[in-house]
């Protein structure tokens, strides 16, 4: 069921070549104004709850790719035009799945939360760089200030109405808020230790 919703994801995103799957330009000011409009969450345990429901929502679209790209990255797709229809298609798709389930899934509780460390931060850093450059070629590896992380396991009832757990990171980017990896800082650690993208 998981490696189904991550494939089902990276399709949605359009980044199938990265594996696993807030600051702005402080230079532009239709970043801040953005800020000012956007609800954001408050806590990580809320942006976790409200990423994992737009991931079985027929709306969730807009949801989503706010908890998975920063801002700025968003202002681009929207500066060329397809950010409307991305939505759109991640819509389409959310629908498609969820009537493809007999339930859909939920959390019941998170169990376990734990702090990453300064170098799982560092690989988080790494994979959204990964993430954003490719939808960005502009976007600037500087621009990443992830102050604070979190790894949460939670207990989901699935499709099939059974328990399972479910491991993820949520990250804290300064003046834009928080965004998820739908992966534990293990596989931050085994995908994105070694790279030449923070050199």
């Amino acid at each position: 069921m998981k490696k189904i919703l991550m494939i089902f994801m990276a399709a949605l995103l359009g980044a199938a070549s990265i594996a696993g799957c807030s600051d702005k330009k402080s230079s532009s000011s239709a970043p801040k104004k953005a800020k000012e409009e956007k609800p954001a969450a408050v806590t990580y345990e809320e942006a976790y709850r409200e990423t994992f429901d737009s991931m079985y929502s027929a709306d969730g679209g807009e949801a989503f790719y706010e908890y998975t790209y920063p801002q700025s990255v968003i202002d681009y797709m929207k500066e060329n035009g397809d950010y409307d229809s991305r939505i759109e298609e991640y819509n389409t798709n959310a629908e498609a799945l969820i009537k493809s389930m007999d339930n859909v899934p939920t959390i019941k509780e998170i169990t376990e939360c734990s702090p990453l460390t300064d170098e799982q931060l560092k690989y988080a850093k790494n994979y959204f760089f990964a993430v954003c450059s490719g939808e960005d070629p502009d976007f600037d590896m500087n621009s990443i200030n992830i102050t604070e992380g979190y790894e949460l396991t939670s207990s989901i009832t699935d499709e099939a109405l059974e328990d399972r757990e479910e491991t993820w990171c949520m990250l804290k980017f300064e003046g834009d808020g928080w965004k998820a990896y739908t992966g534990s800082a293990q596989a931050l650690e085994e995908n994105f230790k070694e790279t030449d993208i923070s050199a």
